[in-house]
């Protein structure tokens, strides 16, 4: 009942060809709120301690922390106009060549830069949690258990994240080599 309130994708493996599409669609949607969300938070970040920084008249970028979170702002920034292009590249298509406006998003599609740059964005974004957590205030305010334990889950976090990509990329190598 709460699947279907939510319209969640049933837990089956979907039937037809329509019910994938249905599925697959539905997860990119997600991925599409989570990456957002992510950028938000990103952004706020940023902007935040570029305004304390510069109402205490301390200078900008001087930490590792403070790098690491401007470098991951600039990948979600570019992830983004990577996805843009893609899926608003059939609405400027028609556009230009009849001149018709018709709204009907392109939600999959595959790129190899989007890919990337979204798992350069989840990388830098673990780190600068990292260095931010194992600062000389972070391991003041929260202790260093906590400090410990939040690195090592990061970690933990950045491993399973990238094994999937790290396992594409060898299949994918092991395809293009011939025998």
């Amino acid at each position: 009942a709460v699947r279907q309130r939510l319209r969640l994708p049933a837990t089956q493996p979907p039937a037809s060809a329509t019910e994938k599409k249905a599925r697959a669609t539905w997860l990119v949607r997600l991925h599409a709120v989570c990456s957002a969300a992510a950028f938000v938070l990103t952004a706020a970040g940023v902007v935040s301690i570029f305004l304390n920084k510069a109402a205490a008249g301390k200078p900008h970028l001087t930490s590792l922390h403070g790098r690491l979170g401007a470098a991951t702002l600039a990948c979600w920034v570019g992830a983004y106009a990577v996805a843009q292009t893609q899926i608003w590249r059939d609405v400027w298509r028609r556009l230009v060549r009849d001149g018709s406006f018709i709204l009907k998003i392109r939600y999959l599609w595959a790129s190899t830069a989007h890919r990337r740059l979204g798992n350069a964005a989840i990388c830098l974004s673990l780190a600068a949690t990292a260095t931010g957590v194992n600062s000389k205030w972070g391991r003041s305010a929260l202790g260093v258990p906590f400090v410990a334990g939040t690195c090592s889950a990061l970690l933990a976090v950045g491993i399973l994240t990238m094994l999937d990509p790290a396992a594409a990329a060898a299949a994918s190598s092991r395809r293009r080599k011939p025998s």
